[in-house]
């Protein structure tokens, strides 16, 4: 895996990390109630409505990278991408958390990364450092 797919990964990791806090805090110190689904499938769509939450607030609405990019020191090249392919970058992004068995899958038989969102728009990932 190059450079620039490590990065990537890592940035998702700390872009989890912070949603789960965000989630968390929600959750146990607001008490707004409006989290508290014990039903495992639910809790999964409620992270799943999270993640579309903050990457479209991010990516779509502010045109910034997140802060687990800011971080990493990688961003998305904006130019020329209009907000529908970003729209649909934020969608497949999500059909691909979803899909990442399969994808895993395909990485190790053919040792080359599935990344939707950037085969289906024209808006890529680059590094900044």
């Amino acid at each position: 895996m190059d450079l620039l797919k490590r990065k990537r990964t890592f940035a998702f990791v700390i872009d989890t990390i912070f949603i789960s806090v965000i989630f968390s805090f929600a959750n146990n110190f607001i008490k707004l109630n409006l989290f508290s689904i014990d039903n495992g499938t639910a809790l999964f769509g409620q992270n799943l409505f999270l993640f579309f939450i903050y990457f479209t607030f991010f990516e779509v609405i502010l045109r910034t990278s997140t802060f687990g990019k800011k971080i990493i020191g990688i961003t998305l090249n904006f130019k020329g991408t209009s907000y529908l392919n970003l729209f649909k970058r934020v969608i497949l992004k999500i059909l691909s958390f979803v899909l990442i068995p399969f994808i895993l899958i395909y990485y190790l038989f053919s040792n080359k990364l599935l990344i939707l969102q950037d085969v289906y728009t024209k808006c890529n990932t680059i590094s900044i450092k």
